[in-house]
């Protein structure tokens, strides 16, 4: 898994992190620890560009704007292996452009998305994030999961 490194600006500052910042680290740091299959990264996404790991499943909740969830996208379909997954949060359908910013609620994942399947490079399959009428009754607040997988061209 990755994550913005601790000193950027921008994971410090969100999800209002900065107010707790010591106490969340420390207890990443704890969780991360009782799993031993996994690989912790301290990274900016964007730099996965020239990275040659496949992976079987990739998991986008980085920042959901312009460029950054794009360039999420588009370096996934380079990292996933043949029949691998990749799921992306909080996508949604319906979003006024002055409704939309850069870290947490944008249509620039479901835009993307929807061109890449209109290109034939990805099959696109979206389901609730959640089901309660209370998340899903406005139209504006209606949030997805994609579950996108990659349209294998295989040369004849």
């Amino acid at each position: 898994t990755i994550d913005l490194p601790d000193n950027d600006d921008e994971f410090r500052n969100s999800y209002e992190r900065k107010n707790f910042f010591h106490d969340f680290i420390k207890k990443r740091e704890e969780y991360l620890s009782k799993i031993d299959n996994l690989n912790f990264s301290q990274i900016n996404s964007i730099n996965l560009l020239n990275d040659n790991t496949k992976y079987d499943l990739i998991w986008i909740d980085g920042a959901h704007g312009y460029p950054i969830v794009t360039i999420d996208i588009i370096n996934s379909l380079n990292l996933i292996n043949k029949n691998g997954l990749i799921l992306c949060d909080d996508i949604f359908l319906n979003l006024d452009y002055y409704m939309s910013d850069k870290m947490y609620k944008s249509i620039a994942s479901f835009k993307t998305l929807k061109a890449l399947e209109k290109e034939k490079i990805i099959e696109l399959e979206l389901i609730f994030k959640r089901i309660t009428p209370k998340e899903n009754c406005l139209e504006s607040e209606r949030k997805f999961i994609a579950i996108v997988e990659k349209i294998n061209h295989e040369q004849t």
